[in-house]
């Protein structure tokens, strides 16, 4: 799969794409030989599944090919030609590689994958503690890399893709006739584009914002509870609230959260340490007491 970009950052077209080798699935019996799946679904199943040089190439300041066909009149050989020398793992160290693939800078470098998958029939599932699927997945080394040629190259996309999106949210507003013809409606647009734009940031009805205060008060008593150690905490609850919740309001409000468990633990150390103070102080003889006040002040 490959992608070339010309219009996101002018003067700095890039192409990027994903190479694969090899992906085959089989079925294989209990030697691990291949097989042809005969049986139910139901039945004892084994799938074996390979993956070679698996890879994420990303190509900074490179041009668009020149091809002198059309993209659907270039014949497989033909593809063959142009993807190989970037797919297939070199064999020759002095051969030279075709135009398509020099200078070629990997965000992924090739890897290689092997995954089993191991399925009990219906009929084997009587004990409990023997699990009715296994799966065992053997990766290769992974090398990732990031140039800061590349990483300006996805920003730039991505703010390209951020415009796109906000140009299509307002395209139902935009004037059919050009500026010169009919400014005031042009301005009429801009107004209009931002309201809408205004609208989307805070378009929360009363219902929702309480329905969410409410969701705000019960994580902060289960979290409270978790946090104490509690023996009746409800984690499938807490983990229902943070499926709905963005990574930096869980994040915040767990640290609000641990930090008033501390102010309290504090607070309740020191309320005892003053009861055991005074408990002491008035239990003492008046003669002792007497002294312990002329030494303290």
């Amino acid at each position: 799969m490959l992608l070339i970009v010309v219009c996101s950052n002018p003067g700095h077209p890039f192409s990027s794409g994903v190479t694969l080798a090899k992906l085959a699935a089989v079925t294989m019996d209990e030697q691990g030989n291949e097989t042809f799946d005969t049986s139910g679904a139901l039945d004892r199943l084994r799938k074996s599944v390979h993956l070679e040089r698996l890879a994420l190439y990303h190509d900074s300041d490179r041009l668009p090919w020149e091809i002198d066909k059309r993209w659907e009149d270039i014949s497989p050989h033909e593809w063959i030609e142009i993807f190989e020398d970037g797919i297939n793992e070199p064999t020759d160290h002095h051969k030279l590689v075709s135009k398509w693939a020099m200078n070629r800078t990997y965000l992924v470098y090739p890897i290689n994958a092997s995954l089993q998958y191991h399925r009990l029939g219906n009929q084997e599932r009587s004990d409990p503690e023997i699990p009715f699927e296994k799966i065992s997945l053997v990766l290769t080394d992974i090398s990732l890399t990031l140039t800061e040629a590349q990483y300006h190259d996805w920003i730039k996309l991505l703010e390209a893709v951020s415009r796109y999106k906000t140009y299509m949210e307002v395209s139902h507003l935009r004037p059919t006739v050009s500026i010169s013809k009919a400014p005031y409606l042009w301005w009429q647009y801009a107004a209009q584009a931002t309201l809408q734009q205004l609208k989307m940031c805070y378009r929360l009805s009363w219902d929702q914002i309480r329905h969410l205060c409410q969701r705000r008060r019960r994580y902060v008593q289960l979290y409270v509870a978790s946090l104490q150690q509690s023996s009746n905490v409800n984690l499938l609850e807490i983990r229902e609230i943070e499926k709905d919740l963005d990574s930096k309001v869980i994040l915040l409000w767990r640290s609000v959260l641990l930090l008033m468990v501390i102010v309290l633990l504090i607070v309740d150390e020191y309320i005892v340490l003053c009861y055991n103070f005074f408990y002491f102080f008035f239990h003492l003889k008046p003669s002792i007491k007497k002294l312990f006040l002329i030494f303290v002040f």
